[in-house]
């Protein structure tokens, strides 16, 4: 695949040349990629593909043209409409037996990828999966594996012959399609006609609309290609990179457990949907590896491409008639000029940015074309989508450790070892290692003022997220679950005319979610280390105020993250002030810091709403200050001014972020507000301290928190008797 970036990077993005005297054409342009799939549709065929494809393929949606073909895609297409696996139940057994499969320590996950996607996908199409996952493996599906394989090595060398693809064939490439054909009438002969009376299977849908057997082996063998390749090369590509780049592995971590709340096998295609940064992470991986990266269009007529030709590359393109023009998505999704000038680097955070790709309406539809485009596009898109987030999602939530083996090295991005066929797969495998032992605490990460779950904690520059780096926290806490508390972070959201109310409805959420998360993980017991960020910090002490108060028998659940809490650790929270107005300056100053002044309509409206938040503040600090006693509090404190626009000063004085207390501990980081929460390296100043104080937190929590419930259990308990008592008197 390189040598095609090699000739369009020196050529241009639309380019002519002669293989074996025949004249070929190349390009990369979206431009002319609209113009081939959809608005010049029909000067354009599929030309030789069908012939090179046939005794592979057969006769099928993939190398059918013209009224077949719509047929074919008017047949399939209702059975590809997500209310068909929106609860994801056709995929649940497979990706069980997938995580049954997996013994942890080192493995390669390509070959069970493979296993997995053959298995949903003859679930989903034929009611009954071959459960290729359950056994060990079969004659039959070795055969047909390694059948599969050889048949598409075969396919793949024939399309570099154009013309003179019947060059490569003979008896090896016969029995390999044989053998795949063999495969599908087993599939066929055993699952035909079993489907309810009451709903047609597609098995069933499929063969009454086809006019003979090998026409339907052949759409079976065509989707069976799309739904077990592509999606398996998806998956395997993903954990690749995601060992290779322990960041996006860390913030991917972090956002599962935010969205799942503690459920796996429950999850629902909803879900996945709402786990933004992993929908941005399977783009990138698509982006970098489509997994059908090179295709081709043969013109019918003589026809034009809109751009690419004469001096300044921007005139038509003449084709004639029967010349074949070779489109490469690899390529295309690697042009600087399409992604910016690191297109080269996996990094899923480019698709919440506005990347050069989105200022031109045509690079924006036909720049990105993982599954194809026009009427053509991939029918099983969302199901493959789906499909793979369903799969990160339960591999992370079952697995604490996910890293590269010992030993292993990573390559450049575009220097690894690609195989290329119908579809380009990890050369040598994904290999992986898998493992670690149940969590014992649990981190939970509060923001602040106008942040976010990832944002407060990622450094500006580098986008190091320290709370999921594997070489940062999580690998001084291997025990540890790290969680991160997302709310509406707006300033009005906390000091709108309600304000108090506002911040109670967070911290009653707060504790709300994490009771569901907890109780889901059957972990409703586990200790807990809260770190807080700011004005995040008022929230966890009102929402810690709010669990000690609730013992009442319908709503005791509740009190559990009171009793679990062991430790507070407050970055630049506002804690204290002289009087009223020190409060509301504190509140001014941190609103000026980190958040826009163009979200401010008037200066009448921000000074009220700090007028109305400061006695907020105060009433929470009254509040907590009784409740301190059981938790391990440490306190830290800006050690740099922060730049306000016309002026520099400290966000939160010392005396409030941190108050000179008995059995707390304080310390000053030597960073402005805003930038206190976020550390490039464990080397970083600060972070050992804050770190070491963590682990020390959570060796000293189970000791503590384990009895502390025994204590509580039985206050409960003797509770519940006084209340029935009374009810009796």
């Amino acid at each position: 695949m390189e040598l095609f970036l090699f000739h369009f990077r020196q050529t241009g993005y639309t380019l002519e040349q002669v293989f074996l005297g025949t004249p070929a054409f190349g390009t990369v342009d979206p431009a002319n990629l609209e113009a081939i799939l959809s608005t010049n549709l029909k000067e354009w065929g599929m030309g030789l593909r069908r012939a090179i494809t046939f005794p592979m393929l057969g006769d099928g949606i993939f190398t059918q043209e013209g009224a077949p073909w719509k047929h074919s895609r008017e047949m399939l297409r209702p059975h590809f409409q997500h209310r068909q696996y929106d609860d994801l139940e056709v995929f649940r057994e497979s990706v069980d037996n997938l995580i049954d499969s997996i013994k942890g320590g080192v493995i390669d996950l390509q070959p069970l990828f493979f296993r997995l996607t053959l298995d949903t996908t003859t679930a989903f199409l034929f009611g009954e999966s071959v459960n290729s996952l359950k056994a060990p493996k079969t004659v039959g599906e070795q055969n047909f594996t390694s059948a599969f394989n050889t048949a598409q090595e075969y396919v793949a060398k024939r399309f570099r012959l154009l013309g003179l693809y019947w060059f490569i064939g003979g008896k090896k490439f016969q029995e390999a399609c044989d053998n795949v054909h063999r495969f599908a009438d087993q599939i066929i002969d055993c699952n035909l006609g079993r489907g309810s009376k009451d709903e047609e299977s597609f098995l069933d849908n499929v063969a009454k609309n086809t006019p003979n057997r090998d026409a339907l082996r052949g759409q079976i063998i065509n989707i069976l290609t799309a739904g077990r390749d592509t999606t398996a090369c998806l998956l395997s590509w993903t954990f690749f990179m995601l060992v290779r780049h322990p960041n996006v592995l860390g913030k991917l971590r972090t956002e599962i457990s935010s969205v799942s709340q503690g459920r796996g096998s429950e999850l629902n295609r909803t879900d996945l949907r709402n786990m933004k940064y992993l929908q941005n992470v399977l783009k990138e991986i698509l982006r970098l590896y489509p997994s059908v990266p090179v295709n081709s269009r043969t013109a019918l007529k003589t026809t034009v491409l809109p751009t690419g030709g004469g001096p300044d590359r921007r005139s038509p393109v003449l084709i004639p008639k029967g010349s074949a023009v070779a489109y490469s998505v690899y390529t295309m999704h690697r042009r600087p000029d399409l992604y910016g000038m690191d297109a080269e680097l996996f990094r899923p955070e480019r698709w919440d940015e506005d990347m050069p790709l989105n200022q031109n309406e045509t690079n924006a539809k036909w720049g990105y074309l993982p599954f194809n485009g026009g009427p053509r596009v991939c029918l099983g898109m969302d199901f493959a989508l789906t499909e793979a987030a369903y799969t990160v999602v339960r591999l992370i939530q079952r697995y604490p450790t996910i890293k590269l083996p010992e030993g292993m090295v990573p390559e450049l991005v575009g220097v690894e070892r690609q195989t290329m066929t119908l579809v380009v797969s990890v050369t040598g495998g994904c290999k992986i290692e898998l493992g670690g032992e149940d969590p014992i605490v649990d981190v939970v990460a509060v923001h602040g003022l106008n942040g976010d779950a990832f944002k407060t904690w990622t450094t500006n520059k580098t986008k190091k997220f320290w709370l999921g780096d594997s070489n940062m926290l999580p690998a001084h806490m291997k025990r540890s679950r790290i969680l991160t508390f997302s709310y509406n972070a707006a300033v009005t959201a906390l000091f709108g005319k309600t304000s108090s109310d506002r911040i109670m409805q967070h911290a009653h959420t707060l504790v709300a979610e994490l009771v569901a998360d907890r109780e889901l993980e059957n972990a409703a017991e586990r200790p807990i280390i809260f770190i807080c960020y700011s004005l995040g910090g008022i929230i966890v002490k009102r929402a810690l105020a709010y669990s000690a108060s609730r013992t009442s028998k319908l709503v005791q659940h509740l009190h559990s993250i009171f009793v679990s809490t062991y430790a507070v650790l407050f970055l630049g929270t506002p804690h204290a002030g002289s009087s009223k107005a020190s409060l509301a300056s504190t509140g001014r100053k941190i609103i000026d810091a980190l958040v826009p002044s163009k979200i401010w309509d008037t200066e009448g409206q921000l000074l009220d709403a700090l007028q109305e938040g400061s006695e907020t503040l105060q009433n929470i600090t009254d509040m907590f200050a009784p409740l301190m006693k059981n938790f391990r509090i440490y306190f830290f404190w800006e050690q740099e001014k922060t730049d306000l626009g016309t002026s520099k000063d400290y966000v939160v004085e010392e005396s409030s972020a941190a108050p000179i207390l008995d059995d707390t501990e304080r310390a000053g980081l030597p960073y402005d507000h805003r930038t206190m929460c976020k550390f490039e390296s464990n080397r970083s100043p600060g972070y050992r301290v804050i770190v070491a104080a963590m682990i020390r937190y959570s060796k000293g929590a189970p000791d503590v928190i384990a009895p502390r419930w025994v204590a509580v259990k039985e206050m409960l308990k003797a509770k519940r008797m006084n209340e029935a008592a009374e009810l009796m008197q």
